[in-house]
């Protein structure tokens, strides 16, 4: 028998991911809840919301906000969700920075009325994921040799932004959830995702969008970051492990588990755009001391594998984007 599972922001970037993978498996019916915002002007003209609609052709669809209890009241009584995967929230960084009302509202506040509203009608999950951030942690720590320390679940959490605060405090509030409750739950932190479908200016669909437009590839200083880039299809099937076979109540850093530098990450695209310039741009008065994470435990846990490698997850980008002619329209 088929089990109920709802995605809160289903139709966001790596929510349709995920949907996609579950749909695939047909051990779920997929109710998806999404608001369909657009938090930014998107270099693309088609609007992704509708053409993902119409590659998740099995799930249930409710436009609706997660801030609307009264709807959301409805959806989760008529459903009586087994699993609740909850993505919902303004996904970009520096957005939240600008817009911090818009992030309270769409990230903090969205996730409570989620909880408070199976709370008021007494639905009892088997288990809630939250899709949380590695901004929680902040800077990473360093070693005795001023090396940074790839960040494990049990570092401290020291966010240095509003993003980062208010995925923690969406954390805190799950594990309150869940001991009022007796409800299990898995908190799950991302890092640098990418891949097809993500319209939210993160760097990698910048510099791939620049070269298939003959334009420059512009790096932030030096281009010496280095950032965990996780290709969308590893994070989402990694979820659905975590939610299956990840240990109740526990906390999972899902990322590739290395570290690429920006320059590195340029010279990929470059690699496929020869005619293209790699320059550098503007220094930026700070920059996180970041590099990848430490995924030994969902390694360990539940026998997450991520495949993709930076270079093979930018050449399937890549070739997704000019065969759905998203950026040479």
């Amino acid at each position: 028998m088929k089990q109920n599972i709802i995605l809160c922001g289903g139709l966001g970037f790596v929510g349709f991911h995920t949907a996609q993978k579950l749909q695939a498996t047909k051990n779920y019916n997929v109710i998806i809840v999404d608001a369909e915002r657009q938090y930014i002007k998107y270099l693309t003209k088609e609007n992704p919301y509708k053409r993902r609609k119409n590659l998740l052709n099995n799930c249930t669809f409710y436009n609706l906000d997660c801030n609307d209890k009264e709807l959301l009241s409805d959806v989760f009584i008529k459903h009586k969700p087994d699993f609740l995967i909850h993505f919902a929230a303004l996904p970009i960084v520096w957005k939240a920075e600008q817009c911090q009302n818009i992030a309270q509202k769409d990230i903090l506040n969205s996730f409570k009325s989620v909880l408070e509203t199976l709370e008021e009608n007494e639905i009892k999950t088997k288990k809630i994921i939250y899709i949380s951030s590695s901004m929680v942690y902040g800077d990473f720590q360093r070693d005795t040799e001023d090396r940074l320390i790839p960040a494990a679940e049990n570092q401290p959490t020291k966010p240095i932004d509003i993003y980062g605060k208010y995925k923690l405090l969406c954390e805190d509030e799950l594990k309150r959830y869940a001991k009022n409750n007796a409800v299990n739950f898995n908190i799950i932190r991302p890092s640098a995702v990418y891949g097809p479908e993500d319209y939210n200016l993160r760097v990698v669909e910048i510099f791939i969008s620049n070269a298939i437009q003959n334009k420059n590839i512009i790096l932030s200083e030096d281009g010496s970051l280095k950032l965990d880039f996780t290709y969308v299809e590893d994070l989402a099937i990694g979820i659905i492990q975590c939610m299956e076979l990840g240990k109740n109540n526990e906390i999972y850093n899902l990322t590739l588990g290395k570290g690429y530098s920006i320059r590195e990450l340029a010279q990929m695209v470059k690699n496929r755009f020869p005619n293209v310039k790699i320059v550098n741009g503007l220094l930026e008065a700070e920059r996180r001391n970041r590099t990848f994470l430490d995924i030994s435990k969902a390694k360990n846990d539940f026998g997450f594998n991520p495949k993709t490698d930076l270079e093979s997850g930018v050449n399937s980008y890549i070739d997704y984007l000019i065969s759905n002619s998203i950026y040479n329209e």
